[in-house]
């Protein structure tokens, strides 16, 4: 096992073959969305209250607010605004896969908007480990579990979810691109 020392603290790594995983931080803020926020998340997001299944504070240090949506076509067609407040948003978009086989279970969007642009990530660990922590202690999923990510912008991202050694481990396929050594 490796231990990095981030933002967050100390996280151990684990590697299993060519999958690489991180025990997820503890969020540091979790709960209710203030009415009036979320109300303008689902602005941004242009979806209706009777779409959201459930939402929550998810922040394990980036600050993710996870919205929980009842179908998994919509979640695809999202097409985010840009909000008039100016400010940061994170934005957790999930919801249960369509036609959910063996372990894959939700499909994942992040998304970030600052400074009046907006950026969509293919594989977001911080935010797959929050939401995966709200849904298994809210009971809506039991580990392990696969969410999918990057499908609307044109990746095949896996994110791998399961619990052992007291730790919601995230992982997923990695690829070595760069090899080296280094001294200390």
């Amino acid at each position: 096992m490796i231990l990095a020392e981030c933002e967050a603290g100390v996280v151990p790594i684990k590697i299993q073959g060519d999958v690489l995983s991180f025990a997820s931080p503890p969020t540091i803020r979790s709960g209710t969305i203030e009415a009036s926020e979320l109300a303008e998340v689902l602005h941004i997001l242009g979806v209706e209250q009777s779409q959201v299944l459930d939402s929550q504070w998810v922040d394990n240090g980036p600050g993710w607010m996870a919205i929980l949506l009842d179908d998994h076509d919509l979640l695809l067609g999202l097409d985010p605004k840009i909000p008039t407040r100016p400010g940061r948003w994170k934005i957790g978009v999930i919801a249960p896969l369509a036609h959910a086989q063996g372990e894959e279970k939700f499909e994942v969007r992040a998304l970030t908007i600052e400074n009046g642009t907006l950026r969509e990530d293919p594989v977001t660990g911080s935010l797959n480990g929050a939401a995966a922590q709200w849904l298994i202690n809210t009971q809506k999923v039991h580990p392990p579990l696969i969410n999918r990510q990057g499908s609307v912008i044109g990746y095949e991202g896996r994110v791998y979810l399961d619990a052992s050694d007291e730790h919601l481990w995230v992982g997923g396929h990695t690829q070595v691109l760069i090899r080296g050594t280094i001294e200390l």
